[in-house]
């Protein structure tokens, strides 16, 4: 899969943020815990805030887990699942995962290492 259709993929999933948040504040709230559901997350091997929506975490497994990213309320519910699918999408080795802001466009850019 190349980088811009990799890229387009992922900026398209930053809606769900939209539906599924909640209204952004100025100040994104200080987390200091936070319990993941483990029977879906059971090998986290990333953690960032939306760019969208500072109160929404996403995360991922680590190699070998389902292609999918999980949104998170800052307690750690689990707000959505966004599986992602194509030719090429596999979860060989997900190490991290960033988020950030180009333009107008939020993406959230994952790490297969």
């Amino acid at each position: 899969m190349n980088i811009s259709r990799l890229l387009l993929l992922l900026s398209s999933l930053s809606l769900l943020g939209t539906t599924l948040g909640h209204a952004a504040t100025d100040t994104p709230p200080q987390i200091k815990h936070i319990d993941i559901p483990a029977q879906i997350i059971n090998e986290a091997s990333a953690l960032v805030r939306s760019h969208r929506n500072p109160e929404m975490l996403w995360t991922l497994n680590d190699s070998g887990g389902d292609t999918a990213i999980y949104a998170l309320s800052t307690t750690g519910e689990l707000l959505g699942t966004v599986t992602l699918t194509g030719s090429g999408v596999i979860n060989q080795d997900w190490e991290d995962m960033a988020s950030f802001t180009r333009g107008q466009r939020h993406f959230l850019l994952i790490g297969d290492v």
